[in-house]
């Protein structure tokens, strides 16, 4: 009789700890990334109490073992919070975190960035991945670290060194085509300089050659000086250098650009002047390559009977730019908003993986450290190796479902008070035997 005590102890013990798992999980209904728990329930050894003619043993079970509870890692639902700094894993994956050197993961993505521009969860575990560096204007490679944005607050000048330009100069037409273009110099400072092309008399042209159009390239005189004087030049200098610079086209309007004149670039200078000239504001002198040919080294300008017009413009200077805000893209990549419009790629998010996401140990704060049963940490870009993909400005939700664990709260209930029964009706039994020796 008194094993009846025990059975129905061990079956109260388990339901009472399956209950324990339920008002975890719907605790936890509204934490961001909440992976809820299973309980799984086994039972214990059986003893044999005797055995039948044909030997078919019979067995009594002695009670169920404490459960085993299971975290379930089903993905929770993707919501768009708008959080500038939110993101939500979809797929297998976890966020890498260092909270004193101890390495951690999560799927919670509500970060915020603290006062030394750190990127870190709301419990201050720095989230780690790769920097941009200024220097070079990319991400970096190699081994993940922790997200610090200081040096990202600024853009630093860079001076105007190569223009291209794609155009078409009108054959046979009499008037100079002109058309300003905005350049900066070592300051970031802007500066409007001028592009003009002045047809020539085709009779001084180079044979074989049917329009020539001469190039000059001028600055405002306000803006310069004569290094020699201090003062303005009378007259916009011409920065081409060997000016006079003639460009020459054949019969199909196409560039000539081997044999004749044979010119791909104009190199555009200030050094080269005579008399010298420099930025009246002291930045550094001008110094730009104007390739006239494309990747494929064919001539970016043409010479038709089709109106002249630049078709399109590219150089590679800019000014000074302020950091204005940081949000979080889509594949994990943080993006910097500055004061000329600009946006740039400031921090990409690492993720990590493991084989076996069961064997890692919750420490709280929907925190995970690797177990030796969960296997090495595979960290990488998301969308690699089987890591899932990183949503920006979205919230990962519990995975929690509330009908079921209503549902688990009261099959549990039932079990308590089931082998609560058990326990008061072996009592009874027990007394009813006592009573047989009086």
């Amino acid at each position: 009789m008194p094993s009846a005590f025990f059975t129905g102890l061990s079956g109260l013990q388990s339901h009472s700890q399956a209950v324990q798992v339920v008002a975890n999980n719907l605790a936890n209904l509204n934490t961001i990334a909440f992976k809820g728990s299973r309980s799984d329930f086994r039972d214990l050894f059986y003893q044999s109490i005797g055995q039948s003619r044909s030997g078919v043993v019979s067995q009594v079970g002695i009670g169920t073992a404490p459960i085993t509870v299971f975290r379930r890692f089903e993905q929770g639902t993707v919501q768009n919070t708008g959080g500038l700094l939110d993101a939500a894993i979809q797929g297998e994956g976890f966020f890498v975190l260092s909270d004193n050197d101890l390495t951690q993961y999560t799927r919670a993505g509500n970060f915020q960035l603290n006062a030394n521009r750190e990127l870190v969860t709301i419990n201050a575990e720095n989230v780690l991945g790769w920097v941009r560096d200024p220097s070079t204007g990319r991400i970096a490679e190699g081994e993940e670290d922790v997200i610090n944005l200081q040096g990202q607050d600024r853009i630093e000048p860079s001076p105007t060194t190569t223009l291209e330009v794609d155009a078409n100069l009108q054959t046979g037409s009499t008037a100079s085509f002109s058309r300003p273009v905005e350049i900066f110099d070592s300051l970031g400072s802007s500066h409007v300089m001028t592009l003009t092309f002045t047809p020539v008399d085709p009779t001084t042209l180079t044979a074989g050659s049917s329009a020539g159009f001469e190039v000059s390239v001028t600055l405002p005189a306000d803006e310069v000086i004569d290094t020699v004087t201090g003062v303005a030049p009378l007259a916009d200098p011409n920065l081409v250098v060997g000016q006079p610079l003639v460009l020459e086209f054949d019969a199909t309007g196409q560039l000539i650009t081997t044999g004749g004149p044979g010119v791909t670039a104009i190199d555009i200078e200030m050094a080269s002047q005579t008399p010298p000239i420099a930025f009246a504001n002291n930045a550094q002198d001008l110094d730009i390559a104007w390739d006239l040919l494309d990747a494929a080294s064919l001539p970016r300008i043409t010479s038709v009977a089709a109106a002249s017009a630049i078709t399109d413009l590219f150089q590679d200077g800019t000014p000074s730019a302020e950091l204005v805000s940081i949000s979080m893209a889509d594949g994990g990549v943080m993006n910097g908003l500055y004061s000329d419009g600009r946006t740039l790629e400031l921090a990409q998010l690492a993720m990590a993986r493991f084989t076996n996401t069961q064997a890692l140990q919750a420490v709280g704060s929907n925190n995970y450290v690797r177990t030796a049963a969960a296997g090495e940490a595979l960290v990488g870009l998301p969308n690699e190796a089987g890591r899932g993909s990183i949503i920006g400005l979205s919230l990962e939700t519990s995975n929690v479902d509330i009908a079921q664990e209503f549902t688990n709260l009261l099959t549990y209930q039932r079990g308590f008070q089931a082998n609560s029964r058990v326990i008061t009706t072996a009592d009874e039994l027990n007394q009813e035997a006592l009573n047989l020796k009086r």
